[in-house]
């Protein structure tokens, strides 16, 4: 598995590009923007390549590059289906509150539930359902990494004071991590990687769940 991280939009975003190195067939997650850096490297991949487009949550600065990109690369966009609504609604995904024009707005192709898999050669990507941060924050784990969104940062937690959030249902989705049966590579929404068991002896939020 190849993991290359593109910091994007003005609220730096990490979009990643994941490439079974076998078949070469990719995922790109939350892309909130597509740089000129991510386009050539999609490029020298194939963009037919380009399997899914997976979605963390709703909010503007993950989702604003899905459409452009799933015109680039015929690829489908997937989010958990409790994001439905406000991936049409500019109030709830924050693109409003921004001034970012409503055309900007992107319909997925694809709804996903708790537990559902997306095969990317041989790369299986697994849904854990993390509400909180939004109704419909999702993580994406994959072998000994998970792709974290916007629920779990380096020492910190994504905020919960934004239309559909919840701090209490956040402390409980952060539960499904501490019974994660092993540690993993966390690589979150924003700031830099970390592991599972940093996170579970020196994140507040995380002993706080406990």
């Amino acid at each position: 598995m190849r993991i290359s991280t593109h910091v994007v939009s003005s609220v730096f975003t990490n979009c990643y590009i994941i490439q079974d190195e076998g078949t070469g067939e990719t995922v790109v997650i939350d892309p909130g923007e597509i740089t000129e850096e991510m386009y050539e490297q999609l490029t020298r991949i194939g963009p037919q390549r380009v399997k899914y487009i997976l979605l963390t949550h709703c909010h503007f600065d993950h989702i604003l590059g899905a459409d452009e990109l799933r015109r680039f690369t015929g690829a489908p966009i997937a989010i958990h289906k409790s994001e439905e609504r406000a991936m049409q609604d500019s109030r709830l995904n924050g693109m409003a509150i921004f001034g970012i024009p409503s055309q900007r707005l992107c319909k997925p192709d694809i709804l996903f539930w708790d537990e559902d898999t997306f095969e990317v050669g041989d790369l299986t990507f697994r849904v854990m359902y993390t509400p909180g941060h939004s109704a419909g924050s999702s993580c994406f784990v994959c072998d000994d990494v998970i792709f974290t969104g916007d629920t779990l940062f380096r020492d910190s937690v994504g905020r919960t004071d934004l239309p559909t959030g919840s701090y209490q249902t956040l402390l409980k989705s952060l539960k499904k991590f501490l019974q994660l049966p092993k540690d993993y590579v966390l690589y979150p929404g924003h700031g830099n990687r970390t592991t599972l068991s940093y996170e579970r002896e020196n994140n507040p939020y995380m002993i706080e769940a406990k």
